[in-house]
């Protein structure tokens, strides 16, 4: 009777492990996004500049599978974006560059002048006859529990963006001084950070909770595995207090197209993580101070540690 009872359970183990394993390969092939804790690739964004002054930034997020190209409009400055596969969604940054420089360069009798890559995006600003892209050049990177990661900001630059054909009127001089003094802003020498994982606005055991919690629902698999996914990210990347953001501004372009987490939700501050070995255990030792945008000092700081297993 044990016995009959011991295979029993193994045949339900067996079983558990089949479907865990099918569910596996469904997630594997359904949706864009991925899970946070597996990343398969870092993210990528390449701005590319043809000969005749066209501008295309080609995104490739480490929550997704895909990659997304923006154009800069020669005459308005304004971002263009279709959503549309094989026009400005495309499986891999390579396609999209082939795409753009045989496709699109090409048919027009222009060339491809230069290719710039970055690990991050902080945003873009339109100001008359020029617009500019606020690209991430060099981070440190901070391990967190679960396979998340915070990114200090050693290096930014702000690419300047021609615009050959603008057809706009000319802006106040106000809006200059506003545009000078936004460029004046350090955003270097390591007084900013973000994750593009972890919801850093709030504190960190909860920011680690919340992650734990929904893992669970992104890796059940089946025809709610693309909702749960964009539920994920959407609760990650826009549930987060506006008032610690520091590129808020920056970011609008992106988040009137419905598309805010393809810029990194900056904090301004410092981040502190280290692992310590203790007894045979391994701990994790986190801290982050930042503050607000209302006003200056240390607004919000936490302290997060875990024991792993």
């Amino acid at each position: 009777r044990k016995g009959g009872g011991g295979g029993v359970g193994e045949r339900e183990r067996e079983r558990e492990r089949e479907k865990k394993k099918k569910l596996g390969e469904m997630n594997e092939e359904r949706g864009q996004y991925v899970l946070p804790f597996v990343l398969q690739r870092s993210t990528r964004h390449v701005v590319l500049e043809s000969k005749k002054g066209r501008t295309f930034l080609i995104s490739s997020l480490c929550v997704r599978r895909d990659t997304q190209v923006f154009e800069v409009d020669p005459q308005t400055g304004h971002l263009r974006f279709r959503n549309v596969v094989g026009v400005d969604v495309f499986p891999s940054e390579e396609e999209a560059v082939t795409h753009i420089v045989e496709n699109v360069l090409l048919s027009e009798d222009d060339f491809l002048k230069q290719k710039r890559a970055f690990p991050a995006l902080i945003g873009y600003i339109r100001a008359g006859r020029s617009a500019y892209l606020v690209m991430v050049e060099k981070v440190v990177r901070h391990a967190l529990p679960g396979g998340h990661e915070a990114c200090t900001v050693e290096d930014a630059v702000w690419i300047k963006v021609n615009l050959p054909h603008y057809s706009g009127s000319r802006i106040p001089k106000s809006e200059v001084k506003v545009m000078e003094s936004l460029k004046e802003f350090s955003l270097d020498g390591g007084s900013h950070f973000y994750s593009e994982t972890m919801d850093m606005t709030v504190p960190m055991c909860e920011a680690i909770r919340k992650g734990e919690d929904l893992s669970g629902v992104l890796s059940a698999g089946g025809t709610h595995f693309e909702h749960a996914a964009e539920e994920h990210f959407r609760k990650i990347g826009e549930s987060y207090s506006s008032h610690f953001v520091w590129n808020e501004f920056l970011s609008l372009p992106f988040m009137r197209l419905g598309m805010r987490r393809w810029c990194v939700v900056l904090l301004q501050g410092l981040v502190y993580t280290r692992a310590i070995n203790m007894e045979g255990k391994k701990l994790f030792d986190g801290s982050a101070a930042f503050r607000g945008r209302g006003k200056g000092g240390n607004e919000g700081e936490k302290v997060g540690r875990k024991e792993e297993k």
